[in-house]
């Protein structure tokens, strides 16, 4: 075959492709835009993902500081309950030193109204 027999041959073979290559570049452009969509759509999910992510930590900051108020709380009414505790055993001791008191009183007015039979009050 001659250098121009084989220039036709292969003009003709370049001419026979040229539909398929056409298709491959219309997919190709096809298939590149699709990616581009899902490159802007991971990029939105990103920053989705990140603004959630921020929002987690912010809440365990919160609960980190909730529970510290808490334990700051719980530490308080341990100490308001032995506060009670040591009012209620001043409150016992009051009771019985009025008791004892009322006593005294009672036995003094007994004493007194003796005297008072006797005369000598």
């Amino acid at each position: 075959m001659t250098e121009f027999e084989k220039q036709i041959v292969s003009y003709h073979k370049t001419l026979q492709l040229q539909p398929a290559m056409t298709e491959f570049l219309v997919e190709s452009q096809k298939l590149l835009k699709a990616a581009e969509e899902a490159l802007v759509m991971l990029k939105a999910s990103l920053k989705q993902h990140k603004a959630a992510n921020d929002e987690l930590e912010s809440l365990r900051v919160a609960m980190h500081f909730g529970k510290l108020q808490q334990d700051d709380l719980v530490t308080q009414v341990k100490m308001g309950a032995k506060a009670i505790y040591r009012v209620n055993s001043m409150v016992g001791e009051l009771e019985r030193s009025m008791n004892k008191l009322l006593s005294l009183n009672k036995d003094q007015d007994q004493l007194i109204g003796l005297l008072r039979h006797r005369g000598q009050y």
